[in-house]
């Protein structure tokens, strides 16, 4: 699960407390949530985890102006689908998307502070 998975990274990397942003799919709904902390439980038995606390907002409904994920997936496919020949094969097209990707986030650290600042503040539903 990728969930567990970005966790454990991070745990890894020294930080204690988490927060998980996902938009309000039904996958993202409380049964995934009680996945993860279940599989994390189970990781836990085998091998010592740090002391850490981890929690999930979630956007409203039909925000995909709230989720950075859709700006970073927006820049994907303009800069690396769009306009291009059709006759660049699926290698050649997978490769323009890794090149995009590498780029990484069009938004930069201010404007993710605003968004973030605005979606803890008023637009997120806490489980």
């Amino acid at each position: 699960m990728i969930v567990v998975l970005t966790v454990l990274v991070y745990l890894q990397k020294g930080f204690s407390q988490l927060t998980l942003l996902l938009d309000n799919a039904k996958i993202h709904g409380k049964r995934m949530e009680t996945r993860a902390q279940e599989l994390l439980n189970e990781i836990a038995q085998s091998v010592t985890l740090p002391e850490f606390s981890l929690s999930f907002w979630h956007t409203p409904s039909y925000s995909p102006q709230l989720n950075p994920a859709e700006y970073l997936i927006h820049e994907v496919r303009r800069n690396g689908l769009y306009n291009v020949p059709c006759t660049l094969s699926v290698h050649e097209k997978a490769k323009r998307i890794q090149n995009q990707l590498a780029r990484g986030s069009p938004m930069t650290d201010s404007q993710m502070r605003n968004l973030l600042g605005f979606i803890a503040c008023f637009k997120i539903k806490r489980f």
